[in-house]
């Protein structure tokens, strides 16, 4: 029914479904499809980006991460509608902003750039903790590069270890060819003993 609404758009007007949008964000609980239907929306009408980013705001507000397909369609449409969604991203409690990173990894890379890029005093702005927040998830970022860079710098080393494996495995060969050599030289030197003692025994 709602694609065959976009497709009447000379009477579904851009103007049109901005006023349904605005009309349906203000229910409680949000309609289950209310998110694809603002994605939608912006697949035809691009220019509606503007006006989306309210929508967006307004959900923040109503905690939109209490209804599961709607909070899905919302980290969606920020990942669609980036760099400009970033910046209602930064009015997410920390919690809800970790859960979005989980959803869409393009938001958390997008969102550390774009707060590295703030001047001090709009970085001022962010609240506390999502900045603390922000910051660490930088730090964890790096700290994955170098430890990316470790772990290759020892795959590269590790062909060395065959090697001494195959030394060890010619000493046992050699240990055990004179263990060989020793027991056959023993049974050599009794064979020899006994024909002597007979012939004493016989000359007496």
């Amino acid at each position: 029914a709602i694609s065959y609404c976009f497709e009447k758009e000379n009477i579904f007007t851009q103007e049109t479904i901005a006023l349904v949008l605005q009309q349906l964000v203000e229910r409680q609980p949000l309609p289950t499809l209310f998110m694809r239907t603002v994605i939608q929306s912006l697949s035809i009408y691009p220019r509606m980006i503007t006006f989306s980013m309210s929508i967006l705001e307004r959900l923040v507000k109503k905690q939109a991460w209490l209804q599961p397909k709607v909070w899905q369609g919302f980290v969606k449409c920020c990942s669609m509608t980036k760099p400009q969604s970033l910046v209602v991203l930064l009015q997410l409690p920390r919690q809800q902003l970790d859960s979005a990173f989980q959803i869409s990894n393009d938001l958390q890379d997008a969102l550390v750039d774009f707060v590295k890029s703030l001047p001090p005093k709009q970085r001022n702005g962010i609240s506390k903790q999502t900045l603390k927040f922000i910051e660490s998830v930088a730090k964890s970022k790096e700290d994955g590069g170098s430890a990316a860079s470790t772990s290759s710098a020892k795959e590269t080393s590790s062909p060395a270890t065959p090697k001494k494996s195959k030394r060890r495995t010619s000493a046992e060969h050699g240990e055990k060819a004179k263990s060989k050599a020793d027991k056959s030289d023993e049974r050599r030197g009794n064979s020899t003993e006994t024909p002597t003692a007979v012939k004493v025994k016989t000359e007496k």
